[in-house]
Formats: structure tokens, sequence, C-alpha cells
């Protein structure tokens, strides 16, 4: 607080503690404070939308956990929704600060706790006397905050990005460390490998996608199991030539899928409902039906078609006789216009040979949302999307303007505001890539690029070229020269010195050798103001920087890369997770002033460290 004498005590004796909060950000949380779907939860009733409880399950396998998806509608290809999430997520914070900041020993704590719109003077304790505001137990001492203590803050994966932007955002943050979170988020978007990514942002942006599929692929003789109205559960087997037509489109963080309509590969007979490999199957929304897209069935009839639509736009498909064209010419002159070649007749027609496109769904499919189509009615888009085609000028005008939209909650944006800054970045990340980590730090100061940092320690080159030659930023093992001799990804900070037990290639196990990256600069001021230590082999162990020091770190938590590091774990040959947390403690402890790369922090012996686990009971005030 502004008056030291205004705060309680700390409980770790000669050393610094932190009181710490935990947040949640919308759509994010614990299952059990998840809202109640539309129509209850009863399960003595069928549900509109989730069917019908057989006892263990939900009869619609799209909802069968019954609970809302985590973070389901944060990240979306709804650019202006999922960017005001992370600005009003981080707002929300800020005010949070505002608060804590308000604990002055001054100010009284008023609630309007009887409803009457007027606040009152709160009595914490119960003894019959108001009490300041941030005093919890009226004991007289503010507990935490006050508008001169320093903020600190940490997060990982969704945590990380938060962190990211909320570290630029507030002059009473003293240091942020963002663990796994990605700058520049259009790169997350294209990139990141996470469940949930691919679904509710790639998916929405190349969909609604419509799918020729065998239907045995979605088959199953269970019938709350079975996603196919194509074959009946109870026969126990599914005609390898029957084909399910459907829709691939997002649901939330998860893929949906709405069946339509029941095809066959010809193998009992052709007829208006066959479709056969190298046949020519073109897919037109009705309102724009001149802009039409096409597709050449594969093996097994399978077919994957894309188009621009809004939700409940009127779809029809035809499908035409790859055969059929004069002289045996390829069916299909342009995939862009969908030109057909000469003499090629449409399969989808009736007993004249006139076209007759499948423009309604011809099953029953369950309910998809707030839907729910019969046999018969209209063939609509059941999701709203961009058809964009991957691989295009399309998709990548698209991801360049999608990162203008997003910029305003971007950690990359933020990271030039940081007082001092620890960007943590777990070796062949690929939930939050490696790359988007790596821009936060760039942006931040952190990693320099500049020909003046090349380095003779770094093999002569710059701390960013050192990251890109030893594919830190590509961050997949696979892609390993295969001079290197292992899968391992390379351990560019080497924080365990080796002993980890991965047998990955380090700098100074490398053909030409060079020392371990550990990039820093610092905060303001110069670098010749700054103290280092280094070991007998010129290895890096401790910097202090009197005005702050900002970093790229770079664990090893796998050979083949893993999103964050995880809880304490003394079964490690090297415990990664101990030393993090350390590491961060340790930073967050000096006000962002030291960096401690020393390989103590791993079983935390570290002199500057408080004994831990401290047992059932806090340590004595001395």
């Amino acid at each position: 607080g502004s008056d030291p004498a205004d705060l309680e005590p700390a409980p770790c004796g000669k050393h610094p503690c932190f009181p710490t909060m935990h947040f949640d950000v919308p759509f994010s949380g614990y299952a059990s404070d998840v809202q109640e779907l539309p129509g209850g939860d009863a399960t003595d009733q069928d549900n509109a939308w989730l069917g019908s409880w057989d006892g263990e399950r939900w009869s619609n396998v799209r909802y069968e956990d019954d609970v809302e998806d985590s973070a389901g509608d944060f990240w979306t290809s709804y650019l202006f929704h999922t960017r005001d999430l992370v600005r009003q997520s981080a707002l929300d914070l800020i005010r949070i600060i505002h608060v804590f900041r308000s604990f002055d020993g001054r100010t009284a704590a008023e609630f309007d706790y009887d409803g009457d719109g007027e606040r009152e003077a709160y009595d914490f304790n119960a003894d019959g006397r108001s009490d300041f505001a941030g005093d919890f137990d009226g004991d007289g001492d503010i507990d935490f905050g006050g508008p001169d203590n320093d903020y600190y803050v940490w997060g990982q994966s969704l945590g990380g990005i938060m962190s990211g932007v909320l570290g630029g955002t507030h002059a009473s943050i003293r240091a942020v460390a963002p663990v796994s979170g990605g700058g520049g988020l259009g790169d997350v978007g294209i990139r990141s490998t996470q469940g949930g990514v691919k679904e509710a942002v790639i998916l929405r942006m190349m969909g609604p996608i419509v799918l020729f599929v065998p239907a045995s692929t979605r088959y199953s003789d269970e019938a709350r199991r079975n996603r196919t109205a194509c074959c009946d559960s109870a026969a126990g087997t599914c005609d390898p030539d029957v084909i399910s037509a459907r829709f691939l489109i997002p649901q939330l963080n998860n893929t949906g899928e709405v069946e339509f309509a029941c095809l066959n590969a010809g193998g009992s007979g052709i007829d208006d409902r066959t479709v056969r490999p190298g046949d020519v199957v073109v897919l037109r929304n009705m309102r724009r039906p001149e802009e039409p897209r096409c597709f050449v069935a594969a093996a097994e009839s399978r077919v994957r078609l894309s188009i621009p639509a809004d939700l409940h736009d009127s779809l029809e498909i035809m499908i035409y006789d790859g055969s059929s064209a004069d002289g045996g010419a390829h069916p299909l002159v342009d995939a862009e216009t969908c030109a057909l070649a000469p003499g090629v007749r449409p399969r989808t027609a009736d007993a004249d040979g006139r076209s007759v496109p499948i423009r309604t769904f011809e099953i029953d499919p369950p309910p998809f949302e707030w839907d729910d189509w019969s046999a018969g009615d209209e063939l609509v888009a059941p999701a709203e999307g961009m058809g964009l085609r991957r691989g295009t000028p399309d998709i990548r005008r698209f991801m360049g303007l999608a990162q203008l939209v997003l910029d305003p909650g971007d950690p990359a944006v933020y990271a030039p505001h940081y007082r001092n800054s620890m960007t943590i970045v777990t070796v062949g990340d690929m939930n939050v890539p490696t790359n988007t980590g790596i821009s936060i730090a760039r942006c931040a100061g952190a990693l320099r690029w500049d020909a003046d940092a090349r380095s003779a320690d770094l093999g002569d080159r710059t701390p960013n070229r050192a990251l890109i030659d030893f594919g830190v930023y590509m961050g997949l093992e696979r892609l390993n020269p295969s001079e290197w001799g292992t899968p391992a990804l390379f351990d560019i900070d080497d924080l365990s010195r080796g002993t980890d037990g991965y047998g990955q290639l380090r700098p100074q196990t490398y053909t030409d050798p060079f020392l371990p990256l550990r990039a820093w600069q610092p905060s303001r001021g110069a670098a010749s103001e700054c103290e280092t230590t280094f070991d007998g082999e010129g290895v890096l162990l401790t910097v202090e920087c009197p005005q702050g020091v900002s970093s790229l770190v770079l664990p090893y938590i796998s050979a083949a890369g893993d999103h964050g590091f995880y809880v304490p774990d003394d079964s490690l040959a090297f415990d990664v997770n101990t030393f993090m947390i350390n590491m961060i403690g340790r930073y967050f402890g000096t006000q962002g002033r030291v960096l401690d790369y020393r390989t103590c922090l791993e079983d935390s012996s570290c002199p500057e460290l408080p004994e831990w686990p401290f047992g059932p009971d806090w340590p004595s005030v001395p």
C-alpha cells in the first residue's frame, strides 16, 4: 500500500511473497460454472437440443456431453467479435487493478448489500465497526493492494495471450511473463494444431463444405452411435457402395456434420443418385448461381466442395457423368467456371434426361443447433462461411486483412509498451505456434535481429538468425536436417545443460559449437549498466539490470515439443517445470530486474529461494 505500515505482515519470512488472483475470461471456466443448455437438462424427457437420454448419454451425439464448450465462442473467425472479447477481457482486468489500487487505508469498504440502490459501509468481521476497503479480515490492516504497489501478470496459452495484452496497458504492471502466448494472431489461426482453432476459425473461412463419403465411414451398429441415415444400424452392416452426402460445418470450436442425401456408387446399377469416380459434382448457391464450385469425384466417389454462403442460403447440387464427354475427353474444361466438355450428360436427371438438381433434404437429419430439417425441406446452408479455397490469393488476402482487424487485441501490438517482460515460448509448441510467441519477444525488444547484434558466441549470427537456422521458429522436429542425426528439436537455450535425458542436439554439441542463446535486453538504459555472470564455459547464468531486463526464454519440455510447462515433477531427470516456476518467481520477486538461469532453480536449492514445501503451516514471521 501507500504506507507499508498499513499492510499485513508478509507470511513468507525474509522472502517477498505475492497475493495472487486467478481469472477466467468470457466463455471459459470450470464445467460446474456453465449455464444450462436450451431446453434444460432433465433426463426424463426428450430435449429439443440434445435428443433423448438412454441412461448414459444423449441420442444426439453432437451434444452428447451436455456441457458448453470452454472458450467455444472466444476464438472464432468473426474477427471483430474475437478482437473485442480480448479487449473486453483486458479491460475487466484493468478495472480489477483499479479496485486493488483503491485499497489505500483511507477509503471505506462500501457495498449495496441490501439491494436498495445505495452503498452501505461494510463490516467484514462483524465486530460492529466499519472496515476499510481491502481489509477483508477487519483487523485494521490492508491485506493487499494499494495505489503504490506493483502488479505482475503471467498466464499460459490463452492466459499467455491475455497477459501479453494486459502487460502493455497499465503503468502499475511492473513485469509480465506470458507463457505459450502468441503475437500476430492471424499466424496462430493459420498454423495452430490446437483443437478448436481449425474448426472455429479455418473451417468457417473455408466452409460450408459439402462432402460425399462412403456411408460406412459414419456407420455403427449401435443406434445411438450411428451417424448416417443411409444405413440401418439394425442391419449390422453398411453397403460400401452407399454414399453419404453431408455438410461439414463449424459447431463452436468443434466440427458438425449434417447429412442431407444418400447416393450410390453404381455397384447395384446406375440411377439419378449415382456418383462414380471421375464424375463432376457442381454446387451452386442460388443467390449467386453464376459462381458455381465443382469437383471431380475421387476414389470411393469421395467429393469435397466448399462455397461462400450465408446461413440458410438455398443450394443446389448437380452430378454429371464423367465418362460421357465426347471422344473420352476429360469432363471438366475449366475448374474456375465449371465449364463442362461437350457431350457431358447429367446423372441427376429425369426420365427424359433433363437436369433435376438436388434441391431438398432427402433424409431427416438430426437437429443441428437451432435447426431441425425434415425430408423434403429446401436444401440450405446449415452454417455461414466464406468458402475460401486453401493455397489461393483470396485466402492470403483475407488473412492480411484479418490481422488489421485483430491488431487492437494482439499481444504483439502491446509488447513495445511493457515495462519488463519475460516472454516464455516452449520449444516446438504448435498449439500456439512457436513463431507467434517469439513475435511477442521481438516486438518487446528482447530479441535482436539487426546486423550489430551478430555475435561470435552464436557462430556470427544474430539472435533472430540463430532461431531461424536451428528450426526454432518452425518448431517441427520431423523437418530436422538429416545431418543432425536426431528427430528431436534443437535445444537452443539449453536450460538443463544436457541433463534432461532427451538426447537432443544443443549449441555446444552442434558440429560448429556455439553458446546457448538466452536472449535478453535491458528494458531501459544501456546493456553496460547490467551485471552478468557466466559459468566456466562462458554460458550465461544471471543478468541484473537496475532499470529492468526483458528476455525470451525457450524451455525444452520434450523432444517433440509441448504447449507450456506443467506442475513440478521430481521424477524428471531435469524438472523443467520447477525450474520455470522458480525463474518466473525470481524475476517477479526482483521487480523484473534479475534473470536467473542457474540450474539450482530446478531443485529449488538457490539460496535466494524460500524453502519449499512449506509444509502444513506458513513460516513464522521473524
